[in-house]
């Protein structure tokens, strides 16, 4: 009987602990990031991969000619950034993969503003653990 109970309090002690952390929430929480991207003649240039989630582009012109950002296959833009001006452009939730953005100036995307927005698998964080 002893031992029985023994086993008992053991296994709620190491359930309790194991809830304590949240291993026992296997779901990802939902990541948000905010890129820096400067826009400048003739390029893009900034931190350009971000993981999985909901992504925000915090662009900056550099430059001393009107950019703007459009993201292709997305069909959303910022709009024109004057000289030395800023704005915001926001993705939404972005899966896996490679996304292109270009300045849709004419002659801009020609002359070499394209590149790449790189999203990640992810990061899934448990209770203070990551997991990438």
């Amino acid at each position: 009987m002893f031992l029985g109970a023994a086993v008992l309090v053991a296994l709620l002690f190491f359930g309790f602990i194991a809830l304590a952390m949240g291993l026992s929430d296997s779901a990802p929480q939902e990541t948000s990031s905010t890129l820096d991207v400067t826009l400048n003649e003739f390029s893009i240039g900034g931190q350009l991969t971000a993981p999985a989630g909901d992504v925000n582009l915090r662009l900056k012109n550099d430059g001393n000619a009107v950019h703007n950002i459009v993201a292709r296959d997305l069909a959303l833009g910022s709009g024109d950034i004057g000289p030395g001006g800023s704005g915001e452009l926001a993705l939404g939730n972005l899966a896996a993969g490679s996304y292109q953005i270009f300045c849709n100036i004419a002659g801009h995307e020609a002359s070499g503003m394209v590149t790449d927005l790189v999203i990640t698998a992810g990061v899934y964080a448990w209770s203070g653990f990551e997991v990438t």
